[in-house]
């Protein structure tokens, strides 16, 4: 965790510290540790998760499938330590070392909300984190997790993280 937010604007403007090719969502990843409520850090059962499944659908898409929620082991633990990943169209599988918690949830729910073409206009080969993305998890973390809107939008904003909500569901 990063102590302030201009520690963390000191450490994306090091020379070098965005060089690598996923430097956009190196970005992301910084601001969502920042801005992410404490409290969706601790476990969540899949049971729970499921729960808050069924209340984003209410909220967002009622035509939406649920997503499947679980253990997975498909992931390449050499290119690093992913807790959790969208593995198909709706399934959010956690590591099998992987503490499920609302936060990552979160997460991965918005890839599923986000619309594919709109991602893919950002990055084209896997979609990643682009501002609709952004917009959604703004959303999320406002209706289900308790944060401030605008708080988020401000340090989106300081640590040149883009977003919109042109794409959010419904």
């Amino acid at each position: 965790m990063f102590e302030t937010t201009e520690d963390l604007v000191r450490r994306l403007e090091t020379p070098g510290y965005l060089g690598s090719k996923d430097h956009k969502d190196r970005k992301h990843y910084d601001w969502e540790t920042l801005v992410r409520p404490a409290h969706t850090d601790r476990y969540a059962s899949i049971e729970q998760l499921e729960n808050l499944s069924k209340s984003i659908k209410q909220l967002y898409a009622k035509d939406m499938v649920l997503p499947k929620i679980g253990y997975t082991k498909h992931f390449d633990y050499s290119k690093g330590q992913v807790a959790a990943s969208i593995c198909g169209r709706n399934v959010i599988g956690f590591a099998s070392w992987a503490t499920p918690t609302v936060g990552i949830y979160l997460h991965e729910q918005a890839h599923l909300l986000n619309s594919f073409e709109k991602a893919k206009q950002y990055h084209p080969i896997n979609g990643g984190h682009g501002p609709a993305f952004i917009g959604i998890v703004i959303d999320l973390y406002t209706k289900f997790a308790g944060a401030n809107r605008e708080y988020l939008e401000h340090q989106a904003r300081m640590l040149k993280v883009p977003f919109d909500y042109s794409d959010r569901p419904k």
